[in-house]
């Protein structure tokens, strides 16, 4: 019995990625360095620090903590002053449906608010009974902790809560913390990649044609 979803944020609720990879594009210009956007896709969920430490860590780059820091900083004043994220098309209607059918629904996500309401407004995130971000947890996705502090402070055991990801991370944090989990295809399309999600589907215009939810809820 599913007594509550929760979505993470980004390739879920809205399309973020390109600007993402836009913002980081810019802030490492002067380190003469093009990341591809799959490398953005498998590390999304965790911290954006955590994310540029594992690319510099994979290529060898050196780079202290401060130095990072200041990095983040300037890609997130990028991403503010240059996305055009925007939710996906389907996702109003998609989440009155699933607020029908569940008792309480979340976000869960390792973006920041700020990032969040860059791409929707307050009236879509009023659909939510709560939103924990990166900013409300000591550890982020890939640990259990997000998903865990959504379920206690919904007073929800994890065995009854299910998870829409899109990123590899995100999904095992879900799994860790006892969930079941549905992967989207927006942002990966490999199923290896999501292959420890319980069900993997294209998109959320794909789940009330499989009947997945009717099984579970």
């Amino acid at each position: 019995m599913i007594e509550a979803v929760f979505f993470d944020f980004d390739g879920v609720i809205a399309r973020t990625l390109p600007y993402h990879l836009h913002a980081w594009q810019i802030a490492l210009k002067p380190l003469k360095l093009r990341l591809k956007i799959s490398e953005i896709a498998v590390e999304e969920g965790a911290r954006a620090r955590e994310i540029i430490k594992k690319i510099f860590s994979d290529k060898q780059i050196v780079m202290d903590d401060h130095e990072i820091d200041q990095l983040v900083k300037r890609k997130r004043q990028i991403y503010q002053q240059t996305s055009k994220s925007a939710m996906y098309p389907e996702v109003p209607e998609f989440l009155n449906w699933i607020k029908q059918n569940v008792p309480k629904i979340a976000l869960v996500t390792g973006a920041v608010i700020a990032d969040i309401r860059k791409a929707v407004n307050d009236d879509l995130l009023d659909h939510f009974d709560l939103i924990i971000t990166s900013e409300d947890v000591t550890h982020a996705k890939p640990d259990p902790e997000p998903y865990l502090a959504a379920a206690s402070k919904l007073n929800i055991v994890p065995q009854h809560c299910l998870v829409f990801e899109n990123a590899p991370l995100g999904i095992r944090s879900a799994k860790q913390a006892g969930m079941k989990v549905i992967a989207l295809r927006t942002t990966i399309r490999d199923e290896k990649v999501l292959g420890d999600a319980d069900y993997i589907v294209t998109g959320l215009r794909d789940i009330r044609l499989n009947d997945i939810l009717q099984d579970l809820i």
